[in-house]
């Protein structure tokens, strides 16, 4: 849109970066955010500073509308997640001819957790956690509303590691002996397992991008891990051997990983993990190692990392 003046608004939970965001791309624009403004009252206390909240907020809403008849580009931080108050402001830019950008500080809420417990001014947890709930409803309906989106993720996902069975070759039922067992061996059921191929071609994607491509499995046996390899050598021949990573029980996926990761000296930022199983999305995501299920994985993208 040539010649629109261009409002960016920022969108994120606390703590998410916004504002570290703003100075590294947008210093040298006007900014408004009600945390400024509210720090420039007399009766302002840092120990209390929602004493003073929605007097900085309607303050602040005051000067977007100010800025909207008077300046050029600038930027807004609403402070977080606010569906109502939000879209009042995007539809009255959009009124006055502005291009609107929402820029969405995707960091995930267990960093912003930790950060806001690090900064002399909190926000209540429950607080925080509540507009994480609202996050995704909210950013669904904001993004209808505006010219453009911009998502700047926390995660890199520079190094991707991808189960197997489930993910990226089909679940199987496997028939069982009359004494319990699954004869792996002589059923070759991973050597001849059925590839699912939108996974394999958005798997290929990322490691055309430039992504490190791995592999994190559970192997009953050892005669498994024969089939397996032989497997992706036939249907994943884009993934290296050396990427292939294998353990006896899959519980303890989070422990191998975390091993691993120490010793490549690979920070947790920098990894996604795709696995269709809910109890080890739970414990990788508990010790901060993104992790997402196949599903998920299938809305991604590597230009840029983050769902379309």
């Amino acid at each position: 849109m040539p010649g629109m003046k261009t409002l960016f608004f920022m969108f994120g939970l606390p703590g998410a970066g916004k504002t570290t965001w703003i100075k590294e791309n947008l210093s040298a624009l006007p900014r408004i955010s009600a945390d400024f403004i509210k720090k420039t009252y007399d009766d302002y206390d840092p120990d209390n500073p929602g004493a003073v909240h929605e007097r900085s907020v309607k303050d602040a809403e005051k000067l977007f509308y100010t800025n909207l008849e008077e300046s050029e580009d600038f930027s807004f931080d609403g402070g977080g997640i606010s569906n109502s108050y939000s879209t009042r402001l995007i539809t009255a830019a959009k009124k006055a001819g502005w291009k609107v950008v929402l820029v969405h500080i995707d960091t995930p809420l267990a960093v912003c957790l930790e950060r806001n417990r690090e900064r002399a001014r909190t926000v209540p947890e429950e607080a925080l956690v509540d507009k994480a709930v609202k996050l995704t409803r909210c950013l669904a309906k904001l993004s209808l509303l505006v010219d453009e989106v911009v998502t700047e993720s926390y995660y890199t996902d520079k190094y991707l590691f991808f189960d197997m069975d489930g993910t990226l070759a089909a679940y199987q039922f496997l028939p069982i002996g009359i004494h319990g067992g699954i004869d792996f061996v002589d059923g070759e059921h991973f050597r001849y397992a059925p590839p699912v191929k939108p996974m394999l071609n958005r798997a290929e994607e990322f490691s055309v991008a430039g992504h490190s491509i791995n592999i994190l499995s559970a192997i009953p046996d050892g005669m498994c891990m024969v089939h397996k390899k032989e497997w992706l050598s036939r249907e994943a021949p884009f993934i290296p051997d050396k990427n292939q990573h294998f353990i006896g029980n899959k519980r303890f996926k989070h422990e191998m990983l975390r091993n691993l990761l120490k010793k490549r000296k690979i920070s947790f930022q920098d990894v996604l993990v795709i696995d269709d199983d809910h109890k080890v999305l739970d414990q990788l995501n508990s010790i901060g190692i993104h992790a997402v299920h196949p599903s998920m994985f299938l809305c991604m993208n590597p230009k840029g990392h983050h769902v379309t």
